[in-house]
């Protein structure tokens, strides 16, 4: 049961990571070399089969601008307006 949540964690990911090279018009080559890791880190990212880890994650956030919880969330929560 445990292995079920990480495969959706992996899912939501891939899907994340997707959605951000379409957004920044780049591929997975391009996010890779950003990031400093290989294509092939990134192509498995990209299919659900692993997930970047913590500096991975901290680094992948700071080049494509996104939250690292933005990764593994299928929503981010709106700012509270104030007043």
């Amino acid at each position: 049961m445990k292995e079920k949540p990480e495969t959706v964690q992996y899912e939501t990911s891939a899907r994340r990571i997707k959605q951000v090279l379409y957004e920044l018009g780049w591929n997975q080559s391009r996010l890779a070399k950003e990031i400093g890791v290989s294509a092939q880190a990134v192509q498995l990212w990209a299919k659900g089969k692993s997930r970047p880890n913590g500096p991975n994650l901290t680094r992948l956030s700071e080049v494509t601008g996104k939250p690292e919880a933005w990764f593994f969330s299928e929503e981010m929560p709106q700012k509270a307006s104030i007043g």
